[in-house]
C-alpha cells in the first residue's frame, strides 16, 4: 500500500468561511463560492478562485479523502 502525506494543503480560514454566509467583508477581501462550490476571494477588482471545494473544510473532510488515495 502506498501512503500518501499530505504536505500541501490550502484552506480558508474559518473566518473567512462564515463571511461567506453574511456577506461582510473579511479583511477587506469578500468571500463567495463559485456555485460549484469552488472558493472565490474578491479583493477590489482583483478576483481568485481557489481550487476545490475541499477549501471550505476542514480535517474532518480532508482526512477521509486523504486516507482513500
Amino acid at each position: 500500500m502506498t501512503r500518501v502525506i499530505d504536505v500541501h494543503a490550502h484552506f480558508v480560514p474559518p473566518g473567512a468561511v462564515r463571511t461567506r454566509s453574511t456577506g461582510e467583508l473579511w479583511h477587506g477581501t469578500t468571500v463567495e463560492d463559485d456555485g460549484s462550490g469552488r472558493p472565490v476571494l474578491i479583493t477590489g477588482d482583483y478576483r481568485v478562485g481557489l481550487g476545490s471545494r475541499l477549501h471550505w473544510g476542514g480535517p474532518e473532510e480532508r482526512l477521509p479523502a486523504l486516507a482513500a488515495a
